[in-house]
């Protein structure tokens, strides 16, 4: 600050009170799977199913991407990350052409991996300037067409061909290291080749890898995601891996998948090799119509039930939801086979009579009732981020009474607001006093706030209580 020397009235602007705490976003999904077409280890965020197919193309035989998208937007899904992944020998379509001297001149590479980057065609003609071409690349799949007119082959030329396509196309990456200046021959309408899909994707092409980042250990590193799943994957290897991820981040929900075709006996076997609040299990498959198909056809629920969990507040219940936009079930579930998926802490879907399909529970995979109920864990996961988000302005400010009011007025704010708007109960609390922050405990760098949260749970089960006046106060109870 700049020395004071004229007599006067002076501002200063202190950096101290209590800050308000808002809501993070609790609803984003994140979904890895195979697609015909678009980026691979990048999780895209599309906010609709018509954005979806723009940027990995549409549904067709043998991808399960896309139908997983479709049906989590159908329930009120907001954002999604797709994540697409491809096999082991996936490679890119391409075209190489030469120069009017048969010297490569130009190579175009599709941008992305698959067979369907062989429906790309480019046709080269002269250009209306002497000595220039103008290069014509069309998409069936897609139907982007693009048009480069004249164009040359200069480095650093305003009118260099590469520079063009490499700064705006959708579909095509251009290189020029082909030894010659020249511009391409003129060309007919010619398909590049070569894309390939790969092998079948494997359980530990979902997975991914750290280094790169890819698959479900790419989608480890986006915060705003707070569901997560792969698309008709029910390996061991990639359910453990959705756990794993769930308790590290601490901060999401893992929508697990089982296999086609499970007795509930057997659905619950397989949900019994996992523990955790962070997990949930739909059973049993859906059936959906299949546009690439023309008829239906069954897939896992995982992408219904993740739909309906991200179009909900944090603090309501899945149970009870109806699933939009499907057309029945691989399996009617009877009552009794509800109860069997109930007790084996899974989410069992049955066709409810003037309901339609529903969700019969919103239960966890965890054996502890304390955190049975998935509408719990995800409003302490949301109040945890959220203080945690807001919060951070305290970080290595001294530690004293001031601030740590401050930070019990700032979170005491947020709690009420959370009450009055019925998320949470009135019995809420905040401690971030002497009390609990010792000397020794502040010397060693430590501000504790003890926080104190009353959740609200579902009325899952109501009873009636029936029973026959039969006179002088006498009743006979049914049981």
């Amino acid at each position: 600050m700049a020395d004071r020397i004229l007599p006067g009235i002076y501002n200063e602007e202190l950096d101290s009170g209590p800050r308000p705490i808002n809501s993070v976003a609790a609803g984003v999904i994140g979904i890895v799977g195979s697609s015909p077409y678009g980026p691979v280890d990048e999780a895209v965020k599309v906010g609709s199913y018509a954005e979806f197919e723009r940027v990995y193309g549409k549904m067709e035989t043998n991808y399960d991407l896309a139908p997983q998208i479709d049906i989590a937007f159908k329930q009120g899904a907001q954002s999604i990350r797709a994540c697409r992944v491809v096999g082991s020998g996936a490679v890119k379509a391409s075209l190489v052409i030469n120069d009017d001297n048969s010297v490569k001149t130009l190579t175009l590479t599709h941008k992305y991996y698959g067979v369907d980057g062989n429906a790309v065609t480019a046709a080269v003609v002269a250009g209306t300037t002497g000595g220039r071409r103008t290069l014509s690349l069309y998409d069936s799949n897609s139907g982007i067409s693009e048009v480069y007119q004249n164009k040359d082959m200069i480095v650093g030329s305003d009118a260099n061909l590469c520079d063009a396509i490499n700064s705006v196309s959708l579909i095509i990456d251009a290189d020029e290291s082909g030894g010659s200046t020249g511009v391409p021959k003129v060309l007919t309408a010619t398909a590049l080749a070569g894309g390939l899909d790969g092998d079948a994707i494997a359980a530990a092409d979902r997975v991914g890898t750290t280094n790169p980042l890819s698959g479900l250990k790419l989608l480890e590193t986006y915060d705003d995601v707070s569901i997560i799943m792969c698309a008709n994957d029910s390996s061991a290897t990639v359910n453990n891996e959705l756990v794993a991820q769930a308790e590290a981040c601490g901060d999401r929900i893992a929508v697990l998948g089982l296999s086609s075709g499970l007795t509930p006996s057997q659905a619950v076997t397989v949900a019994g090799s996992y523990e955790s609040s962070r997990a949930v299990m739909p059973y049993p498959w859906i059936t959906v119509y299949d546009y690439a198909l023309a008829s239906t056809t069954d897939i896992q629920p995982t992408g219904a039930l993740a739909g309906i969990i991200s179009k909900l507040d944090t603090y309501r219940s899945p149970s009870r939801q109806k699933l939009n936009g499907i057309q029945g079930l691989q399996r009617q579930l009877t009552k009794s086979e509800c109860e069997i998926c109930h007790n084996g802490r899974m989410i069992p879907i049955s066709n409810v009579f003037g309901l339609g399909y529903i969700l019969r529970n919103g239960i966890t995979m965890s054996s502890d009732p304390k955190w049975a109920q998935v509408c719990k864990r995800r409003t302490l996961d949301k109040i945890e981020k959220s203080v945690q988000t807001a919060m951070s302005w305290a970080i290595s400010r001294p530690n004293t009474a001031t601030l740590r009011d401050s930070v019990a007025e700032s979170i005491l704010g947020y709690l009420k607001g959370l009450y009055q708007a019925g998320e949470i109960g009135q019995g809420y609390s905040v401690k971030c006093d002497s009390t609990n922050n010792p000397a020794s405990s502040i010397q060693a760098g430590n501000l504790i706030a003890d926080v104190g949260i009353e959740f609200l749970y579902p009325a899952d089960k109501i009873v009636f209580r029936y029973s026959e006046n039969l006179g002088s106060g006498f009743t006979v109870t049914e049981i």
